[in-house]
């Protein structure tokens, strides 16, 4: 499948105007991880907009189908992982030759002094119903009032309106489930600090919250979860704060981490607390990684990791870790990988525990929480062009 097809061109639309970049054809676009990672989509885009200090783009797009994707659905509790429930919800509710869905959206950023600025609107509108709209937007500002220290904050919404309503469909039973998704509108915002004034140290605080309605339908997924914000994957994370410590001490790496979390209502409050130390030994990476909090009590990591070439195979990595939580058995894992000289990228892995996303990958064990992964083999081919 081709993904992407589209002409772009640099320059003036008419003699004695500034050059702009214009984009049209099917392409990605994100003008936030928040609330405006599009996708691919057919449309057209002019960025490159100077006025004055603030540099602008603009999107026009089709949005080829309902906008609820079906990655949107799975972040719903009332849907959750069902993709069968998630299909006939949409294809019941969201597509018909009568949906014509359109996004516009507006980017603007610059930097005024220390403080650099950006924004960003987004309405998806259906063409023939005014009564239904989602409207997203983030704002983001980052400051340096001295060297040394970074500020960051970002303060991010929506508004969805009369987009669906309450609907009983099948789910991959069979069985019929109520779905009650309705009107949203809710916030999330976040603020950190970063400070190296002292040498090799590094220190980091940041508070974030978000509010259950909080679920935007373009915000930048990493297997299903939200990289921006902790969101619907981890309700229990919601509202929190986060203090970080790392430095580099006679050749240790060392850091800790203090995280104190809780849900959007202030229920479910819990700390976590993690400890690191890594060192190179000749070649030789070893770590070591202790934590403790909710889902990790008393868990303590050793890893040892090291590239090697061999008859058969150059810059071959291998990685050991066992693992000891103190009220379970100790763990074990390995992996080896390496490049072939065909330019497949070829990883052997063992884990007699479930790594979920921890082993380098996807996870390998869905639908078998809490078994061990077993042997895995995993082949794969990156293209370039």
């Amino acid at each position: 499948n081709i993904d992407t097809a589209y002409i772009q061109a640099d320059g003036a639309w008419f003699e004695g105007l500034p050059s702009v970049t214009t984009k049209f054809g099917r392409f990605g676009t994100n003008y936030s991880d928040w609330v405006a990672d599009f996708g691919n989509r057919d449309g057209i885009e002019l960025s490159n907009v100077e006025l004055g200090p603030v540099s602008v783009a603009a999107l026009y797009a089709w949005v080829n189908d309902a906008p609820f994707s079906t990655d949107y659905l799975f972040r719903r509790p009332e849907i959750g992982e069902d993709d069968k429930l998630a299909e006939n919800y949409r294809n019941l509710h969201m597509v018909d030759e009568n949906d014509d869905w359109r996004i516009v959206a507006v980017k603007a950023a610059g930097d005024l002094d220390v403080v650099s600025l950006s924004g960003v609107y987004a309405l998806t509108y259906h063409e023939n119903d005014d009564d239904r709209s989602f409207t997203d937007y983030a704002i983001t500002a980052s400051v340096t009032p001295i060297d040394g220290l970074k500020i960051d904050a970002t303060f991010a919404g929506t508004n969805y309106t009369g987009f669906v309503p309450n609907a009983s469909v099948k789910d991959k039973d069979g069985k019929d489930v109520e779905v009650p998704i309705g009107e949203e509108k809710g916030t999330g915002y976040k603020l950190s600090a970063e400070l190296t004034t002292i040498p090799d140290v590094t220190i980091g605080l940041s508070y974030w919250a978000s509010d259950e309605e909080f679920n935007p339908i373009y915000a930048k997924l990493d297997d299903k979860k939200p990289v921006a914000f902790p969101g619907w994957d981890k309700p229990n994370e919601r509202k929190g704060f986060e203090v970080k410590a790392d430095t580099t001490q006679a050749g240790f790496d060392l850091g800790a981490t203090v995280k104190r979390i809780s849900a959007a209502d202030d229920t479910n409050k819990a700390t976590e607390y993690e400890i690191r130390v890594s060192r190179d030994f000749n070649g030789f990476k070893g770590s070591y990684k202790f934590e403790d909090g909710t889902d990790k009590k008393y868990l303590h990591t050793v890893t040892v990791e090291t590239t090697v070439d061999t008859p058969i195979a150059q810059a071959v990595n291998l990685k050991g870790t066992v693992r000891y939580h103190e009220v379970d058995e100790l763990q074990y894992a390995a992996d080896v990988t390496w490049q072939a000289p065909n330019g497949f990228n070829v990883g052997l892995h063992y884990a007699s525990y479930d790594r979920e996303d921890d082993w380098g990958g996807r996870d390998v064990n869905k639908g078998n929480e809490g078994k061990a992964d077993g042997f895995t083999l995993k082949v794969g081919y990156t293209f370039e062009w």
